[in-house]
Formats: C-alpha cells, structure tokens, sequence
C-alpha cells in the first residue's frame, strides 16, 4: 500500500517492511519503516502505511530540519536547570526555564501537527479505499485514538519534566542556604 500511495504522488521512497522500529519515515534516508510485513491486511498495518507516507508526502517542517539544533538547546537547558536547581536562586530558574519552555513547547505543537496531518491524510486514504459505513467507522474511532495518544502522551511527559524541574529548584534552595 505505501509503495502505491507513494507512486500515486510522485515520490521515490524505499519501504522496509517489518523493520526492527515502530513506524516512521526518515526524508534523509528517503525510507518509510513499517513495523508490519507486506502482505499484512491489518487496520494497524495499512493505517500505519499509510500515515507514514502521508509524512513523505507532507516533508519535513522547518523544525524536524533544524531538530539537531533543538536537542542540542534541549541538553543545553537540562544541565542549567541541573545547576541552578542547585545553585542559584527563583530568578535564575525563570530566566532559564521561561525561553525553553516556549521553544519545547513551539516543538511539541509543531510535531502534533505534523502527527495529525500524516494521520489526517491516512483517514483520507483509507475512507476513499473502504467501501463498507462499518470499516469506515472502525478507521474513524482508530483516527481518534491515534490522535488522543498523540496529545495526551505529550502533555504528560511536559508536565513530568516541569515537575522534575521544581523539584530540583526546591532541592536547590535547601542545599544552597
């Protein structure tokens, strides 16, 4: 199916089927990884093919091209929050931790957006391909459940790393003083 779509839009990507991954599409390398085999018929499978050709075909944003510089940022503002969870006062920590959060947060909105446009396109697809109201509604409730996993997980892992970075500031105020 990806192989298709993919000739439907002009693009040359190489599938690798049942690839050691989760599904994703790598625009360097031009490969799209299915962790599913080829001739599996699968709501998942075809649903996974053919979100990560809707990727290829979307491209990479301006941030997935310059995502080296974001995680170098990203370790950067770890070991400050490291240091001034030990060292420094509330006003370092805000000057710190204000920037980021935007930037970590421009990043997260921008991959939820390039997550539910790929998916998007997937329930486009699959609905044009599927004849039966029964198989449409079974592409519609995975679309939904893609999508909340894809916003849910997120929020929680942000939320996780904004309390791990109070508790190193409280830690810090104690051992300072």
């Amino acid at each position: 199916m990806a192989n298709n779509l993919l000739k439907e839009n002009g693009l040359t990507y190489r599938v690798v089927c049942e690839a050691e991954t989760a599904g994703r599409c790598d625009w360097r390398q031009k490969t799209i990884y299915l962790s599913y085999g080829e001739d599996k018929k699968y709501l998942a499978a075809v649903f996974q093919a053919a979100h990560e050709t809707g990727h290829a075909i979307r491209g990479p944003s301006l941030l997935t091209r310059i995502l080296p510089v974001f995680w170098g940022l990203y370790m950067l503002w770890l070991l400050l929050c490291f240091a001034v969870g030990f060292v420094w006062d509330e006003a370092a920590w805000l000057v710190i931790a204000l920037p980021m959060a935007a930037l970590f947060g421009i990043r997260t909105v921008d991959s939820w957006l390039d997550e539910l446009g790929a998916t998007r396109f997937a329930r486009t697809v699959l609905e044009r391909l599927t004849p039966g109201k029964t198989e449409k509604l079974a592409i519609r409730i995975h679309f939904a459940a893609y999508c909340l996993t894809h916003i849910v997980l997120p929020v929680s892992f942000s939320l996780a790393l904004l309390i791990c970075g109070r508790i190193f500031w409280q830690l810090g105020v104690n051992w300072s003083d």
